[in-house]
């Protein structure tokens, strides 16, 4: 009833002051009554923590004086409920909510998504990330999938808002429609609405066949795009069948589908191409404020600054004092009822003063100067969020854990405390950020419980991050029978942990990403990955003494392994054939394996391999089976003397190749490696062992190749000191957009680089650098020729550079001077 009256309002302007008053009455009894809900469930929680202990007869939490105290609320709500319906009616307002015929209440539980007025706060560049995916699908197939994933409250719906604004505005495409899909994934009804957004007059069909012939003349010769929001099945064939039914409607290429959605695995199911996932970042506070502005009733906000007015403002529910610090706090709260506010966001001490915050739920105290939390913090009850960073307390009070509804802790850069509170009893903490906290040695059986008895801890926690904590030199997890430890845990993130010598994962095998960075003195992973299939993201950096993992195809979900410096990582056990249909992203860079992981071959899944710097990499075999493989680099392997070149030509996916640095590879085949390449687009290659006298033939033999010369569009190739010329095969390249000539430095290399450039018609880009013995360019002819020639770097060729530079009136000059952008280093 409340709520379609305040809906009813919010439909149009509030100009009479008396309405005004009877609807900010009617706002605040919507919140007491919020109070009061939140009262019951905290006492459930209460209870549940409780269980065992003695009862304080004279205690609020004594069940009699509870109900007694609950009653008195209740009975006052009643009352102004009452009182407001007596006065509405004068006002113009009534408080009996939309009817069904039969006489129902009508609840709806869509949500208000397609069309909005409002203003998209901090998304634009997540907004225009994704249209240009979605542009850059336009004509490429049929039907392309951009997925936006993340947790509630991202902005995920309000992203796709604004892009169907804009692709609408800039008609990107000939039909834009919006289907809720929620928990009903029915193609029927996803199809039925697609319909009737077309054609209003055709919402009676229920027949599938009738309505998939009705888009299909709606359709025909049209692109659309289609955002499908808040998708919660995971069931392949249902999307499959939603698809084919998709593909069936209409076969034209360029029309895509954008999903929100907070399950990664929805999005990994119905992504089409890598890389289409979009995954909002977190916003700034500033940008949150601004959304609070933007959501509640502009009386209800109040934004301090200098010589701020704050008459008037009883009704104030969510307070900014992150600007202020030179303004009077106490006269704001002379005007401000501490009592209703919901948010206070402040840069000073608001809390160690006699004044009560019954109702908060957000309390971001963020270099407040404050010292410390004094006990009575357990009386906000209600409180969800709560930020002491940048703090110099040294300790969380005890009775921290007396706040069961609270979901967000953050303690960042509080650099004076010295240990972590037991903070493993809140029951409904869902992100824990801890860092910057140098003093503390230790996180033990304290930071899980203070009780002996055995438990669950952590029970709600999806997100823990530790990062900065110079000084930890122990992580324990409790190992105790019957314990259970972090059993929601999605994502763990230690970071800067210098004396960390061991990191337990025991338990944690609900993890979704795990990332462990900057641990210096790390030195392995303590339990094993058994039972961890939900892990989709492991990665390790900058661990240089990491001598071990545990075996990692026990994740049997694993998308992504990133491993980088790690310098004595020697090996990665297990078989990797067990990710064989999940893996796509393997990079290791900077460690001492001699090999490919075991079973490698079989991954069909994987479309990213990275291999650099392997300090005893010797061979790279049996790569013909990795068919979907998009991305193969291999950089700077010392040792290494071959390749599977064969199997390489197999890769017909492959979008982008690099092999490069490799000063021992010398075995090569004399026929065309890579002509059967027919989707490389990007090719470094290059700096091979020194002992070489010209570029190997098999691989300038592939530039002449149909397949290659048409479709690569950008080559980075590296000399080395025996090479006289560039490999003239070059100029088959026809479709080459960029071109990098990198560290052709011999003493016998040609002073000049040769006419034939010119057959390079599409070239964009030309960078030259490190031939300190090239002094000239091509000729004038030639660069005429490069019409499309929009920029010329030159970068560590001292002679090329003298003559190329306009003040010295070099030689070159003229040749180049009608270049737009030119950068000589």
């Amino acid at each position: 009833m409340i709520q379609a009256v305040l809906q009813e309002a919010a439909r149009r302007p509030v100009t009479d002051k008396p309405v005004k008053l009877l609807l900010e009455k009617l706002q605040d009894v919507a919140y007491n009554a919020d109070d009061v809900l939140d009262d019951f469930a905290y006492e459930i929680l209460r209870k549940d923590q409780k269980k065992g202990k003695v009862c304080d007869c004279f205690s609020l939490h004594n069940p009699i004086a509870f109900h007694l105290s609950m009653g008195q609320k209740i009975k006052e709500i009643n009352g102004s409920l009452d009182e407001i319906q007596i006065l509405a009616p004068r006002c113009g307002l009534g408080l009996i909510a939309p009817q069904h015929a039969n006489g129902a209440p009508e609840i709806s539980l869509d949500r208000q998504t397609e069309s909005s007025s409002e203003i998209v706060v901090g998304r634009d560049g997540d907004v225009f990330k994704i249209l240009n995916l979605l542009t850059g699908s336009i004509d490429q197939q049929v039907l392309s999938v951009v997925p936006i994933v993340g947790m509630a409250g991202l902005g995920k719906t309000a992203i796709a808002k604004k892009i169907c604004q804009l692709a609408r505005e800039k008609k990107h495409f000939d039909v834009t429609l919006w289907v809720c899909a929620s928990n009903d994934f029915n193609k029927g009804r996803i199809l039925g609405e697609m319909l009737q957004k077309i054609d209003k007059y055709t919402g009676g069909l229920s027949n599938l066949d009738a309505i998939i012939e009705k888009l299909q003349q709606e359709l025909e010769n049209k692109t659309f795009l289609l955002v499908l929001d808040d998708v919660w099945n995971e069931d392949h064939d249902m999307w499959d069948d939603l698809k084919d039914l998709l593909l069936k409607i209409n076969k034209k290429n360029g029309n895509v589908v954008v999903v929100t959605t907070r399950s990664t695995k929805v999005a990994d199911m119905m992504e089409t191409s890598p890389g289409s996932q979009h995954e909002p970042g977190k916003l700034s506070d500033d940008q949150c404020w601004s959304i609070i502005k933007q959501k509640v009733s502009k009386s209800e906000t109040l934004n301090v600054e200098v010589s701020s007015a704050t008459d008037g403002a009883s009704h104030i529910r969510h307070l900014n004092l992150i600007s202020c610090e030179d303004v009077d706090v106490e006269s704001i709260f002379r005007d401000v009822d501490a009592r209703k506010l919901r948010t206070v966001f402040s840069m000073v001490d608001v809390f160690n003063r006699p004044r009560k915050f019954k109702s908060l739920r957000t309390l971001k105290l963020r270099s407040s100067g404050i010292t410390e939390l004094p006990d009575s913090i357990c009386k906000l009850r209600h409180l969800r969020y709560l930020d002491v960073s940048d703090t110099a307390i040294k300790a969380l009070p005890e009775f921290i854990t007396e706040l069961y509804h609270l979901e967000t802790l953050q303690l960042k850069n509080c650099s004076e405390c010295r240990q972590l509170s037991t903070l493993g009893c809140l029951p409904r903490l869902k992100i824990l950020e801890i860092g910057g906290m140098g003093i503390v040695k230790c996180i033990d059986n304290e930071f899980f419980s203070s009780s002996d008895r055995a438990r669950v801890f952590f029970p709600a926690l999806k997100e823990l991050a530790l990062w900065d904590m110079g000084g930890l030199e122990e992580w324990m997890i409790s190992d105790e029978e019957g314990d259970q430890v972090f059993p929601c845990l999605e994502k763990l993130s230690i970071e800067g942990c210098d004396k960390l010598k061991s990191i337990s994962i025991c338990g944690l095998s609900s993890l979704v990403e795990f990332g462990i960075e900057r641990c210096d003195e790390l030195r392995y992973l303590s339990g094993e990955f058994h039972g961890f299939t939900s892990l989709q993201l492991l990665r390790i950096k900058n661990c240089e003494k990491l001598e071990s993992i545990p075996s990692v195809p026990h994740c049997t979900s694993l998308v992504e392994l990133n491993i980088w410096y790690c310098c004595e990582l020697i090996t990665i056990p297990g078989d990797f054939q067990e990710l064989k249909s999940s893996l796509k992203t393997l990079m290791i860079r900077n460690c001492k394996l001699g090999a490919l992981p075991s079973g490698l071959q079989c991954c069909t899944s994987l479309e990213e391999l990275v291999i650099w710097n392997w300090g005893e990499l010797i061979h790279i075999n049996d790569l013909q089976e990795l068919s979907s493989l998009r991305r193969l680099s291999i950089y700077g392997c010392e040792k290494l003397i071959s390749i599977d070149w064969l199997g390489l030509r197999q890769l017909r996916s492959l979008v982008e190749l690099t092999i490069m640095e490799c000063r021992s590879l010398s075995d090569f085949p004399e026929e065309d490696c890579m002509g059967s390449l027919t989707q490389l687009r990007e090719l470094d290659i290059g700096d091979f062992s020194k002992e070489l006298e010209a570029f190997p033939a098999g691989l300038v033999h592939s530039f002449q190749h149909p397949n290659l010369s048409g479709s690569l569009e950008s080559l980075e190739i590296y000399g080395w000191d025996k090479l006289k010329s560039i490999p003239h095969q070059l100029q088959y390249l026809t479709a080459l957009k960029a071109l990098v000539i990198y560290g052709f430095d011999g003493e016998e290399f040609e002073e000049a680089l040769p006419d034939w450039l010119a057959n390079l018609s599409s070239l964009r880009h030309l960078e030259i650098v490190c031939c300190e013995n090239l002094k000239h360019l091509p000729s004038s002819i030639a660069i005429q020729h490069l019409s499309k020639l929009e920029t010329l770097e030159i970068w560590g060729c001292p002679l090329l550079r003298k003559n190329c530079r306009k003040e010295n009136n070099g030689c070159e000059w003229p040749k180049i001077s009608h270049i737009p952008t030119i950068k000589l280093h």
